[in-house]
């Protein structure tokens, strides 16, 4: 007997253990049905809300059904008419304001070419006038120099000239 006690107990440990497990597992599930149960009545609430939203559609449907009607065919397709020759001036002013912007787009984009070739080449005449206006400068530059040369070398020949003529006046008041 005392063999089967402990043989028992386990059982017991075993069924007690499947009970908790079981017991887990029905605990999830109410919370589950609970969550769903939550997730039902907000779904409920906007199926409500929806159809209530859907049964004022019908009843403005059925305002402009009446309308419609009240309106007749033949009158509602004049209207149709009379909106589609609407919307085809529009498109033809539409289509002449296009092309009238794209023709002054293409002038003023022709403008500006022109307008930079006429700066690109007085740039350019620019340019040559200053590089002809350095040598010319480069030129006078030498000629200055050369002038001043040549001033220095006559006052040089002058003072050679007035020493000389200085020491032959000398010589001969000497003698």
């Amino acid at each position: 007997m005392a063999a089967e006690q402990p043989d028992a107990f386990l059982k017991a440990e075993e069924e007690a253990i499947r009970l908790v497990e079981l017991l887990e597992q029905l605990r999830n599930e109410i919370i589950s049905y609970s969550e769903a149960h939550d997730t039902l009545d907000v779904a409920a609430d906007a199926v409500g809300k929806l159809a209530t939203r859907c049964a004022d559609i019908v009843e403005q449907v059925g305002g402009l059904a009446e309308v419609l009607r009240t309106i007749g065919t033949p009158e509602l397709l004049r209207r149709l008419q009379e909106v589609n020759g609407h919307i085809s001036t529009l498109r033809t002013d539409l289509d002449g304001a296009q092309q009238s912007i794209i023709a002054a787009q293409k002038a003023g984009v022709d403008r500006l070419q022109t307008l930079i070739g006429d700066q690109l080449d007085l740039t350019a005449n620019v340019a040559r006038s200053i590089t002809e206006l350095g040598n010319r400068i480069g030129g006078v530059s030498a000629e200055v120099r050369i002038l001043r040369c040549l001033t220095f070398g006559s006052i040089a020949l002058l003072v050679l000239a007035l020493v000389l003529g200085s020491w032959i006046s000398l010589s001969l008041l000497r003698n």
